[in-house]
């Protein structure tokens, strides 16, 4: 008996926080739905009541900084997203919101700095992969988004005909680009690579055409549009 009333006290505190964390966490689940449905109010009511019942746990950095977005404070959403990324748990999510932010205020160097950032801590993710292909072709960055696109056809999230187009789309990319420079032998060279890859898409035989004209290859040039033609004409 005396044992039993000794430890009481300690029964009665582990019940309490036991309970006060559950109530945290139930807090935390209701504010991500209220988020989640536009509720600013609610959600604002559940990050205090989430916050104080978890002690500033890591988990509720998320529902504060979904919270300031909602409210439309971005400075005070960033400034969460950062403290997220202090802890091993949230860091990945942290980045995200902060690649979300960059993308919608129109960073794109700091996004493709966020977006490697995110790959190499999830490499085979499919937003990761996704999102660092569209900003790598958005910087003209051919040779890393060719390499994305192996990544993204191993980690299956894309069949290999649009692997495939994707490469020669690239290709056709990264041809006028050269060309631009001043190099047309070496534009010419991807334009038929381009071409060779994916013959049905009228554009990148018209390109690689102009460019076989352009260094005095007539024929090469018949041929290309003449093989497009019969594949699509």
């Amino acid at each position: 008996i005396l044992r039993f009333l000794r430890a009481a006290p300690r029964r009665i505190g582990r019940s309490r926080r036991h309970a006060r964390r559950e109530s945290g966490y139930q807090a935390l689940s209701q504010g991500m739905v209220a988020a989640a449905a536009g509720d600013v109010t609610t959600a604002k009511h559940l990050t205090r009541r989430a916050e104080k019942l978890l002690n500033g746990a890591p988990s509720t950095l998320l529902l504060s900084a979904q919270t300031a977005q909602l409210e439309g404070n971005e400075g005070s959403a960033r400034a969460k997203f950062q403290q997220m990324l202090r802890h091993r748990e949230t860091e990945f999510l942290g980045l995200r919101g902060l690649l979300a932010q960059a993308i919608k205020e129109g960073d794109d160097e700091g996004a493709l700095r966020l977006a490697h950032q995110a790959y190499q801590r999830r490499p085979r993710t499919g937003w990761v992969l996704a999102t660092l292909f569209d900003l790598q072709t958005r910087a003209g960055r051919w040779n890393e988004a060719m390499a994305t696109v192996g990544d993204m056809a191993r980690a299956k999230l894309i069949d290999r005909d649009a692997a495939t187009r994707r490469r020669a789309i690239l290709f056709h990319q990264k041809a006028a680009a050269e060309r631009a420079n001043g190099r047309p032998q070496e534009a010419l060279r991807l334009a038929q690579k381009a071409h060779k890859m994916l013959p049905s898409l009228a554009p990148v035989a018209v390109q690689a055409a102009e460019m076989a004209e352009q260094v005095d290859k007539p024929r090469p040039a018949r041929k290309m549009l003449e093989t497009s033609w019969k594949a699509r004409p």
